[in-house]
This record gives C-alpha cells, structure tokens and sequence, in this order.
C-alpha cells in the first residue's frame, strides 16, 4: 500500500523494524562474526582461546550500535526495547526469528506515519502494554484489534470523531486513553466504568464537546479516573467549568494538568446541585482607556499660514474585529424579519421586484459590520436572510458554525496633545461556544483610523472673498490691532446697547475621508488553553504609505552642505588676513586666547542632527480583554 493511500498499524512497524538491521553489519550472523580461530555460525565454542576470542569481537560490534557517534547508530525512540533488541541481535543472533521479535516488544511508538487503519495484525503483540499512533490519519479504532494486555492507548492528534467502535471491546487493563486534538463532539455512554473498569487517565482535551453538564455526568461512572483534561473543548469556555467539575468529580487529583487543592474543593462545594446555573454561555470584556502617540495634524502645528477655509476636521477612533455575539445576532434577526415583512408588502404592491433584498441592495460576500460609539448602538447589515439565521448555534446539538466577524468601534475624538481619552468598554456575551473557540484562534485586529472631514460655507462668495491666501491673513491681523485701539471709545458709546452677534456661516461637510493609521493583532489563543486575562501595552505597527523619492531630498542636502562649506572656508581665510596685521601675542598662563572656540555653525548643525536622530514617539494602547470566570461558587449567584 503506498504511503500516500496510507497504511495500516503492522506495516508501520514493519517498516521501523527495517531500521534496526537485524541481519546487516554489525547485526545477524555473518563472515564479521568469525576468524580462523573460531567455529562459524555456531553457540559454542571449542577451547577457551577461541570463546575469548569471540567475546571480545563481540563487544566490539556492540560498541558500533551503542555508541551516538557511530556510524550504525540507528533511531531507538519508538520503541524502549529496540536498542535492546539490536543488542541481542550482535550478541545472540541466531535467536532472533519473527516470534522473538513479535514478544520482544512490550511498547510501540509509531508517530506521523499515515496510519489510517488498525489491522488484526496487532493481535500478534502478545506483550504490547503501550501503543501510541499520534499524528496520523485514523478516523475510528477497532478496540477488537487492540492487544488484550494494552495499558497505555494514545491517539492524539487524528481524526477521530466516532467513539463507538473503540468502545466495543476495549482492553480491559487500560489505564490511560489520549484522545487529544480530535473531532470528538459527542461522548454519549462510550466513557463509562462498563466499558473502562481501570481507567485511571483521560485526554479529552482539544476537541469540540460542549454541554459541560450532559459530559461531567458521563464522566462521573469512572469511579477510578484521577486525572482528566478537558481544556481547549468549547465547554471549558463556560464560567464556573473548573468549579463544576472539581465539585461532580470528587475523586479527581488532577484536571487539566493542574492539581486539585483542598481549597478550590471548599471554594466550589455546592456547585454541582446547581446544574440549573451551568449554560453553554460565556462573557467576554474588552476594554480601552487611552491611546497615545498620535501624531499632530499639519493645520494645528502653526509651521504655515493656511487659508481659514476650508476647515479641516480630525477625528480619531479605534476598530476592533472579532465575532458577532448573541445580543447582535438577535437583532439582526429582528431586523430581518421586519425588512422581510416590509419587502413582501412592497413586491406584493408593485414596488419592487422579487429579486431585491430587504435592505434594497444586492448582498455583497463578506463579514457584516457593526459599528458601537460609547454606549449606543448602530448595526449595518450587508447579508441576506438566509446568512445570517445559519449564525445562531445550539450547542445543545453540537453544531460548529463559522464564526461571523464584525467590527466594533470607539468614540471619534479630536487630537489631544494629552492622548486620546475612549473610556472604551465593550460587554460580549456568546451561546455559540465552538465559534467562539475558531474566534480566539484568530484573535482580536484592531486598526487606528482617521475621518478627515472639509467645511466650507454653503456661500461661494464668502469661500472666495476669505480663502485668497495666507497673506490676507496678516491683513486680518493688522485690522485686529487697529480695532483695539478703538476699542474703548466704542464700549463708551454702546453702553446700555447690546452687542449685535455676527451671523454664523452655514457649513457645507464633504464625505469623510478614511485613513488608516496603524494595526495590531490581539493574540488570544491563550484563552484556549486556560488563560483567562489579557492586558497588554500594545505598540501599533504603522501602516505603509506611498513610498517618497528620497533623490532630491538629497541633492539639494548636498547642495547645502556644499555652500555652507565654501561660506566657512570664505570666513576663515577673512579672520586670517585680519589676524596677520593685528596679531597679538599670547601671555603665559593665559588659558583663555589659547583654547580654540568651537564654530557655531558646526554647533548649529550637530543640534540639527540630533533633531533628526530622535525617534518618533510610538502609537500605543493598553486593551484589556477578559474571559469571565467564576472564582467560587457565590459567584455563580451574582
């Protein structure tokens, strides 16, 4: 069978035993085995010189096979008896035959070989205690195939989903099963004491169980079980797992790698009568309460005199993509019912055609959005009906679903040199459990981004008459001085009057103008595996703009350290010719006309470079996200 069909456990093993070369130098038997002095494939020997002799070539041989740097040196980790088996096969080689070998091995590490069947083959390892077949491609185990004295089974990381045929008849001493980094969704009655009377170890871990409850209660008929892994499972999601299982389990020492103590049992006593507060439900928090380092905007930096119009306004905000949770998904569903309702009304009376959607747009393929400011909500939905009721799960039934994405976003604030104060707090709540898991696999993407918005006055005069340049600006200036000298014989004269306010001009806004500023990726894979808490000072990594010709920059640089060097060379040879008719001589012990000066225009341009030099100051946030988890039982009633 080729290897890319796959193949079964025996041929496996058939092939890791051509590794070992039980029949090639310095193994087996062979003209390498004998001198003139010795008996030819025999045991015994015929005088003490001829059994010395023998023994010291032997440990000769040995030495190729045990040694690292050995040029025979073969791989022994898949097995514990292969090295000892080769051994045998220098020492003794006549009785290696293929049932000394069959009993030889009492352990069997076959990893990564394409291994997509268990064959009845297996049957022939009378001794086998330990099996491991990780990595490979099995979708189901025949248990009736299994060794009768197996201790140790391991089958992480496969394809396993259907657990009935292992459970069949399984061995009966069995004492650890690894069942890691599968598809199993369901255990039902498989895991029970009838089937795994001495199981004392359970990985379950990395799978896709849910129903926290229904699984603990399988699990419970297990009375020797003392470790157990269910991390990384869409169950393990829930608040008070850790707490409901300590509290069911009572003869567990370990879960999920870590062990019991005496106080997490006193912490969740109780917990497991009350089955009624255990859902398939979590909630996860994020929050962000500053950014910094945004950069000043050109027409607040006061390098330039710019026309008054049109007015340039900044705002700023940050958008995270993650999944859509439930309260979202169930307003979705209700504005889709009324869209739908209104559609039929308007296609009924003529006004629209059947192929029209309810929101009056075609539906364009991607991830809907939703956008939150502050507390209020306000959702855009571009997917049609049928979308959007696939994305509410049951976990009940144990359907995965692809998670669908949305984007939540911050206030929009105006640049402080301060930093940007959001305040930004954001409550998920999320039923739909597996998808949630796929969510925090790819964890969190926040972008910074800028709304550039131009005013200018629903009157073209006033924009003409007060947009002409930056020099009708000095002109305002001078009028401003001239009117406050004249001030106060005004205020005199209108005393008793009110002032008359100037009209506001009405503002005409353009369509804002989006920019991207920066991005950082949340990683919360973490969360799958236990962790509960991430807060983190997060640098944003800018984004990329069109790239700038730096060539002329540089020349006219050049340029200007040219002529600033002929400019210096010009005042040097001046002081020179000056100094040679007033040249005065030095008084001893006067340290002053003896130190040099340094050049200020050599200071000026060691500051300039130092300016340059600086760093710009980074863009960065502290986004805390957190899984909520209950600590002890009371929490469960809050």
């Amino acid at each position: 069978m080729s290897i890319e069909s796959g193949q079964s456990v025996y041929e496996a093993f058939e092939s890791q035993l051509k590794t070992l070369c039980l029949h090639e130098f310095p193994c087996g038997l062979g003209s390498w085995r004998t001198d003139e002095n010795s008996l030819a494939n025999t045991q015994f020997g015929v005088t003490l010189k001829d059994y010395g002799v023998e023994k010291e070539h032997g440990e000769r041989l040995e030495e190729l096979i045990t040694s690292k740097f050995s040029p025979y040196s073969v791989d022994y980790s898949w097995s514990d008896e292969a090295q000892n088996l080769r051994e045998t096969a220098v020492q003794k080689p006549w009785v290696i035959n293929r049932q000394f070998i069959l009993t030889h091995f009492k352990t069997l590490r076959i990893v990564d070989k394409n291994i997509n069947e268990v064959d009845e083959r297996l049957l022939e390892f009378p001794n086998l205690k330990e099996l491991t077949l990780s990595a490979n491609k099995l979708e189901s185990v025949n248990s009736n195939h299994l060794p009768v004295k197996l201790e140790v089974l391991e089958l992480v990381a496969n394809n396993i989903s259907d657990l009935e045929p292992l459970c069949d008849n399984p061995p009966p001493n069995l004492q650890h099963l690894g069942l890691g980094h599968n598809v199993i969704s369901n255990i039902y009655d498989y895991l029970t004491e009838r089937h795994w009377p001495n199981l004392l170890s359970l990985d379950l871990s990395h799978n896709n169980l849910c129903g926290l409850p229904e699984v603990v209660q399988q699990l419970s008929s297990l009375t020797k079980l003392r470790n157990l892994s269910l991390i990384a499972n869409p169950l393990a999601l829930v608040p008070g797992y850790r707490g409901f299982v300590v509290d069911s389990l009572k003869h567990l020492l370990i879960l999920d790698d870590l062990r019991i103590s005496a106080d997490e049992k006193h912490h969740f006593k109780g917990l497991a009568r009350r089955k009624d507060l255990i859902q398939d439900e979590t909630k996860l928090t994020l929050e962000v309460k500053q950014l910094n380092g945004i950069p000043m905007p050109i027409e607040m930096q006061g390098t330039e005199d710019l026309p008054e119009y049109p007015i340039i306004e900044r705002r700023y905000y940050m958008e995270f993509t993650f999944l859509k949770d439930k309260l979202r998904i169930e307003e979705h569903l209700k504005e889709s019912e009324e869209k739908s309702k209104q559609l039929e009304e308007s296609v009924q009376e003529g006004e629209l055609t059947e192929n029209t959607t309810a929101d009056g747009i075609t539906p364009v393929d991607g991830t809907a959005i939703i956008t939150i400011t502050g507390p209020k909500e306000e959702t855009e939905n571009t997917e049609p009906k049928s979308e959007r009721a696939s994305e509410v799960p049951s976990c009940s039934e144990h359907e995965i679903t692809a998670p669908a994405y949305v984007q939540y976003c911050t206030d929009k604030l105006a640049w402080n040199d301060e930093g940007l104060q959001f305040e930004f707090k954001l409550e998920l709540i999320y039923e739909n459990l597996p998808a949630l898991k796929e969510g925090l696999k790819e964890g969190i993407d926040v972008v910074i981004k800028e709304d550039k918005v131009l005013c200018t006055p629903l009157d073209e005069s006033l924009c003409d008459g007060r947009t002409s340049a930056s020099s009708k600006r000095g002109s305002n200036k001078e009028k401003r001085k001239e009117s406050a000298k004249t001030e106060k014989p005004k205020e005199q004269k209108d005393k008793g009057k009110k002032k008359k306010k100037e009209p506001e001009v009405e503002l005409a806004r353009s369509v804002p103008e989006v920019t991207v500023l920066a991005r950082y990726h949340v990683d919360l894979v973490d969360f799958v595996e236990g962790e509960h808490v991430y807060s983190k000072e997060c640098v944003f990594q800018l984004e990329e703009g069109p790239e700038v010709e730096k060539e002329p920059e540089e020349e006219v640089n050049v340029a200007k350290d040219k002529k600033k060097r002929k400019d210096s060379g010009k005042m040097k040879k001046g002081k020179v010719e000056k100094e040679k008719g007033t040249k005065k001589t030095p008084i001893k012990g006067d340290k002053k006309d003896s130190k040099k000066r340094p050049v200020s225009g050599k200071s000026h341009q060691s500051e300039e470079c130092e300016e340059e030099q600086q760093a710009p100051v980074p863009i960065a946030s502290n986004i805390s996200v957190l899984l909520h988890e209950w600590k002890t039982a009371q929490d469960a009633l809050t």
